[in-house]
């Protein structure tokens, strides 16, 4: 897989961190290749005051410089247990986060749970939904 065209947001001998999404978790590493310079520039227009107060339109030249690359990412031949294990529950845990969203944001479930002495009923309510989203994201990612 070859990922290209990336920005760094840090450079040195030692370390490149890259933007980079959507690899699985199962690549041993990235090769950074053909790393450049890169400089893009472009005209913006600005409205300005001349000397008599009056607006006038001015074209200034601006530009940046950034590192950037081709990386190609080196996969294992086929993902170890440990790692699609991983992957399926970085999946549960976001849809365990999907399925509580839809219904209870974060401030009201820390609302119930810091009342749940005082109001029992709403929070073996708002439990037993939270423990409907275990159990469906579980069957989903495991499907058991």
């Amino acid at each position: 897989r070859h990922i290209s065209e990336k920005k760094f947001n840090e450079y040195s001998d030692n370390l490149i961190l890259a933007e980079v999404e959507g690899l699985p978790l199962y690549y041993d590493y990235l090769i950074a290749e053909n790393i450049r310079e890169v400089t893009d520039t472009w005209e913006e227009s600005i409205k300005d005051f001349d000397e008599n107060n009056e607006i006038v339109n001015k074209v200034e030249e601006r530009s940046r410089t950034y590192f950037t690359c081709d990386l190609i990412a080196k996969f294992n031949p086929e993902p170890t247990v440990e790692q699609l294990e991983k992957q399926k529950r970085q999946k549960y845990e976001k849809l365990c986060e999907k399925y509580i969203r839809q219904k209870y944001s974060i401030g009201d479930e820390l609302g119930i749970q810091r009342k749940k002495d005082i109001e029992p009923e709403n929070f073996k309510k708002y439990n037993d939904y939270v423990e409907w989203c275990l159990d469906t994201a579980h069957k989903e990612v495991w499907g058991e």
